[in-house]
């Protein structure tokens, strides 16, 4: 009997699919990942105009909004009608307004690809802006905005994007009620006009489709569409990153404190992405992470701890957050700190470093399991221009970094200084006790600045 388990063998690279592209003649990108495996197709569309960071800052609602009523109705279709049409063709849809660009997903069976298609053309191209639809939906809207204004974790992740990138298009992150006034059917025609065009889309086919079927159908339901010229947003100089600074909420009566610790890194294309993913998953990557190991396991101050990696087109930021103890806070952020300051002090132990890759190349091969995963990661890897062997590069990249390359990049980018300290909690419980990490800014739920 074998009473120990083998050794892990070697990890293999992954042939990633071939992605076959072409463009329309009115610009259009078209992009096929054919799988046969199944009757389906999964529908990407992209527009890298249209997200978050074209929208005025008075009127951040815009962008989302207009995403939204491309589904309530077009010229010829209402929205009760185009509702019916994907129950009876089984279509799968859904939107999603991201910071730098908008998101349209389909998932259909191939047998209903021209509806599917037919739908999505007329929904782009000549979508109604009903006022009473819009009103509809800035009243639903107005209560989930209200709503998430209560969230610990919410209010967090908007004060940390303000204060990293602020008066800048990356601290557009959440929406507020205040966003919806004044929006109606002329400005949402407007920016949908300005914004939605074919020559900064990009269409992706994945599963029962080849790119030849993929450009035939695109230049039928797509080939008309046309849209006003666009100029890129406005993205101002950030320069280097300010020195850290703490950010206070006032929640009132809260048992419970919500502590995020972020700095700003880079853009997505930058060559240490790989490095600083490894260095992020060290971290607080998961349950066998330092972070989670320190603040859970040892010393019981948290339910789970984990840091997140995030690159935009322009920059970037690295967060670490959890749910903590309110009486834990500043052990909490101190032992942080600590863990910071021992990655840039201490290479990472062999086998770490080996758990570490395992996990990485994992949740990306994970990816790889189906169309619809892989339909984004080359979307993905399109919109923010990286190299075209950039999967094929990626597992020999995650396991050719080094210990030393870990410290190298943990001393440059976690030195607690220029990390920004963001709180979510009671005043009165923990405001003179952070004080010890900078200057404290209140603010309240509605992120309005409190005097002192």
């Amino acid at each position: 009997m074998i009473k120990t388990p083998p050794p892990p063998g070697p990890i293999r690279n992954v042939s990633f699919p071939e992605v076959p592209k072409d463009s329309l003649d009115n610009g259009l990108r078209v992009l096929t990942v054919k799988n046969r495996g199944i009757p389906k197709i999964w529908l990407r569309l992209a527009i890298s105009s249209g997200g978050k960071v074209d929208a005025p800052f008075e009127r951040l609602a815009l962008a989302p909004l207009t995403l939204e009523m491309v589904e309530h109705g077009t010229r010829s279709r209402s929205a009760q009608q185009l509702a019916r049409e994907q129950d009876r063709w089984a279509i799968h849809y859904k939107a999603d307004a991201r910071l730098e660009y908008s998101l349209l997903q389909m998932d259909f069976l191939k047998s209903a690809v021209e509806p599917a298609l037919d739908q999505l053309s007329e929904m782009l191209m000549a979508p109604a802006f009903d006022e009473g639809e819009i009103e509809r939906v800035r009243a639903r809207w107005h209560s989930l905005l209200s709503a998430q204004r209560s969230m610990p974790r919410y209010l967090a992740d908007d004060q940390m994007h303000n204060a990293l990138f602020p008066d800048h298009p990356y601290c557009k992150k959440c929406l507020r009620p205040e966003h919806l006034k004044g929006l109606g059917s002329h400005e949402l025609t407007r920016f949908h006009a300005r914004h939605y065009g074919p020559s900064r889309a990009t269409l992706l086919l994945a599963g029962d489709i080849d790119q030849e079927e993929g450009l035939e159908l695109a230049r039928r339901y797509f080939g008309q569409w046309k849209a006003e010229p666009v100029a890129s947003p406005d993205f101002p100089d950030l320069g280097e990153p300010s020195q850290g600074r703490v950010s206070l909420i006032h929640r009132p009566h809260s048992t419970q404190t919500r502590l995020l610790i972020g700095g700003r890194t880079f853009a997505r294309n930058h060559p240490h992405t790989r490095v600083l993913r490894m260095v992020s998953q060290v971290l607080g990557g998961g349950a066998s992470a330092r972070l989670f190991l320190n603040l859970r396991e040892a010393k019981g101050y948290t339910y789970g701890i984990y840091s997140e990696m995030n690159g935009f087109k322009r920059d970037g930021l690295l967060t670490m957050g959890a749910d903590i103890r309110s009486d834990a806070l500043i052990e909490s952020i101190e032992e942080i700190f600590a863990e910071c300051r021992r990655m840039a002090r201490e290479p990472v132990g062999q086998e770490e470093l080996q758990r570490a890759r395992a996990e990485v190349i994992g949740a990306f091969i994970a990816q790889l399991e189906a169309p619809a995963t892989i339909a984004m990661l080359e979307l993905l890897r399109d919109f923010y221009g990286l190299p075209e062997d950039h999967f094929e590069r990626y597992i020999p990249e995650v396991q050719g970094v080094s210990a030393e390359e870990i410290q190298e990049a943990a001393a440059r980018y976690l030195d607690p200084a220029r990390y920004h300290i963001v709180v979510v909690a009671d005043r009165r419980q923990v405001e003179e006790d952070l004080k010890r990490f900078g200057p404290v800014t209140v603010y309240d739920k509605s992120g309005n600045q409190i005097e002192s």
